[in-house]
């Protein structure tokens, strides 16, 4: 099945909503500050697993773009813990202009 560019765009563009960014950050810095409370680290976990779903998401749809031909100026720079891998992660990926 085909997907409209349009769309793939949009989900290339996708963000986490500013409060809930704002959150995994904050908590991010209190998980390396070892300031968590168990119900904080739950909360930690599943925003960060989230985070991370959606940038792989993203990823995808920024390739597709590319192997299309579309070379518009995408970045993506973000953070989040990764409870897969134990540790805080930065992807950082570019589609540059042709």
């Amino acid at each position: 099945m085909d997907a409209p560019v349009d769309w793939i765009k949009s989900v290339g563009s996708l963000r986490f909503p500013p409060k809930a960014d704002h959150r995994l950050r904050n908590l991010m810095d209190r998980n390396n500050e070892g300031l968590l409370g168990p119900g904080e680290r739950e909360e930690l976990e599943a925003l960060a697993e989230l985070s991370e779903e959606l940038s792989l998401v993203r990823a995808k749809a920024l390739q597709i773009l590319a192997s299309h031909g579309d070379r518009s100026s995408e970045r993506c720079i973000g953070a989040a813990f990764s409870p897969r891998r134990g540790k805080l992660v930065r992807p950082e990926w570019r589609l540059d202009k042709a």
